[in-house]
């Protein structure tokens, strides 16, 4: 039996109702509810800046501090592609990210 291992993020960008520009980038996998996900001890960290109003970003840094989904809320166009790019990265590789967040 084999299994394939898929390294490639799931990837959803739309254009929403006010202008607003949405991108969700994820590890292919089954739904489950974010709520329940974040009871799991190796959910990881999150780390969220902005709001609805002013744009919004949020990382999730999985238990090895890696980023395992990445959300945008903006107003403004940004590019897709270079954003999806930190999809997988170790923190460490984004200039020590956590400690800067912190």
């Amino acid at each position: 039996w084999y299994q394939r291992r898929v390294r490639e993020p799931k990837v959803v960008f739309a254009v929403l109702p006010g202008g607003y520009h949405y991108l969700h980038v994820a590890r292919p996998q089954p739904l489950v509810d974010l709520e329940t996900a974040m009871l799991d001890s190796n959910y990881g960290r999150e780390l969220i800046t902005g709001d609805k109003d002013s744009g919004y970003f949020r990382l999730h840094l999985n238990q090895y501090h890696s980023v395992e989904t990445i959300t945008c809320l903006s107003k403004d166009p940004f590019e897709v592609s270079n954003i999806t790019q930190i999809f997988g990265l170790h923190q460490q590789f984004m200039n020590s990210l956590e400690d800067r967040f912190d």
